[in-house]
């Protein structure tokens, strides 16, 4: 496992990453939170975020694992909301208390930093959209 866990972090380091492990390492580098819980937080907020550009993708997906919906939209949303009860089963909750919206231009800084235009993404963010995501995950 530690050689395997090496090798992934030296490909994320060479490589880039998308933009929920972006925003993820931001914030567990900031508040020393664990990876995957913040990622289970991020991915259905960055798939909102992403809208329209992955409904196609999304509609596959919940095909793919029988959820109900007429059109792409439909389906994508009925997607994004199984991964949401997923995270909640876990008793991971949808927000982070540690997290400061004066912490937000470090960790917009250091998401596009690592997120880099090159890497795959459906949509290209202005740190607005980066800003979208993390207000949604302040506790209200």
């Amino acid at each position: 496992m530690l050689v395997g866990s090496y090798y992934a972090g030296l490909a994320i380091t060479t490589n880039f990453v998308g933009y929920i492990h972006a925003i993820s390492h931001a914030i567990g580098a900031c508040y020393g939170l664990v990876h995957g819980e913040i990622n289970s937080r991020l991915m259905p907020l960055v798939l909102e975020q992403f809208d329209k550009a992955v409904h196609p993708q999304l509609a596959d997906f919940s095909d793919w694992i029988g959820l109900e919906g007429r059109t792409q939209e439909e389906k994508a949303q009925v997607f994004i909301a199984k991964l949401k009860e997923f995270r909640d089963q876990f008793g991971i909750s949808a927000t982070i208390p540690e997290l400061q919206k004066e912490d937000f231009p470090q960790l917009i800084q250091q998401a596009i930093a690592e997120a880099n235009a090159i890497y795959p993404v459906p949509v290209i963010w202005t740190e607005k959209g980066f800003e979208a995501v993390l207000e949604q995950l302040l506790e209200n």
